[in-house]
């Protein structure tokens, strides 16, 4: 089966424990493959040089300044589409995920293939 070509967006603004936790959890995720970026808020923690330490292939989108959750996640966004993204998905750094995640929202997302945002 072909999959769209997916990528998940966290947003970090001080919140290195619990990025790096979300991260935990999206190591575990079952197929299909997905491309991760985090777009760094403005942190004024040790959080980009955590994440980069422990995590050195995601890429991160250092912003300088908090844009907010709308703003930051556009930046994500135009960065992930400039890569070929054909699906998006927004992820809260504070989550913990499934490992079924994607095969859950690729079946939601084609059982209704309208009105997707």
């Amino acid at each position: 089966m072909k999959y769209p070509k997916i990528f998940i967006i966290l947003l970090n603004w001080n919140g290195k424990y619990d990025t790096l936790e979300c991260l935990t959890s999206l190591k575990k995720l079952k197929p299909p493959k997905f491309q991760l970026l985090i777009v760094d808020n403005g942190s004024k923690d040790d959080s980009v040089i955590e994440i980069r330490k422990q995590h050195p292939h995601i890429p991160i989108l250092e912003t300088g300044q908090n844009l907010g959750f709308a703003e930051g996640n556009n930046v994500g966004m135009k960065w992930a589409l400039s890569k070929g993204a054909e699906w998006i998905l927004l992820l809260n750094n504070d989550t913990v995920v499934d490992p079924h995640l994607l095969e859950a929202f690729l079946a939601a997302a084609q059982e209704k293939p309208k009105g997707k945002i």
